[in-house]
């Protein structure tokens, strides 16, 4: 069966790799309602108003806490979960990639949040664990994310047309019987590049087959996030990622993974055509997907929404964070006119720009680290 042709399929012909007998027990086990079907109240009417921002795990992360009666902002997110995290290895295809469960982690460790994660053996996947797993955190009105293939996305064409990637979307109901799920994507990109966001069924069988690893949240109803929590973690993540450095793998962290990616860039001046055309689309999609353009926008975002918490330098750090934007995408636009262009002649004037937009991001990260750092200290008298 070609991934485009999947559709629904009974369970009579064992589609989710589970004798019936044992999903059956699973349901009875977790006292699921007489139908089989659970979907978590409300969530539906939530979903059809979410507006999507930035990125796939934020999107999920704010739609779970919201479930919790916790609203907060994508951006306080970013914050909290370190999203500037960056540690880089010199193969371009990772840039970016930081692994989920750190970023969950950083999560508990700067908030009352409790966050359980695990991660699926892809080797042996134990379907009956994880669909028991799945069932009891719904049935105890959480809802979960998963981190998926998105070969088994099958709502969307560019998705399955897209192997080896990955992808995250939140789980908000199961009817196994029916091989059914209800999921959230509050990223899904068309082909002219826009976010659109999806709000219905998938075959289960595709997430008990594509699943890597999912998370979920602690049913106890915890305090909402404090001020000073938000902007000591906003402070001291800030400073991470400006000392940079070279942790004991070789990877470069933070700041210096940005600097190391572009003095690479300079050797793209030796690859043919058709290379340099491939590597301009590669650069262009790690910087603008994982990296580098959400990074900017959530932090933007963040500054624009306590500007007045951040006192007197407020306004300044806004502003010099929306050029230091504004340049990125200027950047951006121009690595990818290079690479349709197999403009070679343009990549020194491009890292040079780049040099510039590190240097001035560097100025006001440092000053936004400085005031965040302040948020709650009694003033000098």
């Amino acid at each position: 069966m070609s991934q485009s042709d999947k559709k629904m399929v009974s369970l009579d012909i064992n589609v989710l790799g589970l004798p019936p007998e044992e999903v059956q027990s699973i349901i009875d086990s977790v006292q699921v309602p007489e139908d089989g079907e659970i979907v978590v109240a409300d969530l539906l009417q939530v979903m059809e108003d979410r507006v999507v921002i930035n990125h796939c795990f934020y999107g999920v992360v704010s739609g779970m806490l919201s479930q919790k009666g916790m609203e907060l902002a994508e951006s306080d997110i970013y914050m909290l979960c370190n999203g500037t995290y960056m540690a880089y290895n010199g193969q371009y295809d990772t840039f970016g990639q930081c692994p989920m469960v750190h970023m969950l982690q950083e999560l508990e460790q700067h908030t009352d949040i409790g966050v359980h994660y695990k991660i699926v053996d892809l080797e042996a996947r134990d379907r009956a664990a994880i669909l028991r797993d799945w069932y009891e955190v719904l049935n105890s009105g959480q809802t979960l994310l998963l981190h998926m293939e998105t070969s088994n996305l099958i709502y969307n064409q560019l998705y399955v047309e897209s192997p080896g990637k990955g992808h995250v979307v939140q789980l908000y109901g199961l009817h196994a019987e029916e091989n059914i799920a209800h999921i959230a994507d509050f990223f899904l990109l068309d082909k002219a590049g826009q976010v659109l966001g999806y709000n219905g069924t998938i075959p289960l069988s595709e997430l008990l087959d594509g699943v890597v690893e999912y998370a979920y949240m602690s049913s106890e109803q915890e305090q909402g996030v404090k001020t000073e929590q938000l902007m000591r973690a906003c402070s001291e993540h800030a400073a991470e990622f400006l000392a940079g450095g070279v942790n004991a793998q070789g990877e470069a962290l933070g700041m210096a993974a940005y600097r190391r990616l572009n003095a690479q860039l300079a050797s793209m001046h030796e690859l043919n055509d058709k290379e340099f055309e491939a590597t301009c689309a590669l650069i262009y999609y790690h910087l603008r997907i994982e990296s580098l353009m959400h990074m900017l926008r959530y932090t933007t975002q963040f500054v624009t929404d306590h500007e007045q918490l951040l006192g007197i330098e407020g306004p300044a750090i806004r502003s010099g964070m929306e050029q230091v934007q504004d340049t990125a995408r200027r950047q951006l636009m121009m690595l990818y006119k290079m690479g349709i262009r197999r403009d070679r002649a343009s990549l020194d004037r491009y890292l040079a720009g780049n040099d510039r937009m590190l240097d001035e991001y560097e100025v006001q990260l440092e000053k936004l680290q400085h005031a965040a750092g302040h948020v709650g200290l009694p003033s000098p008298s």
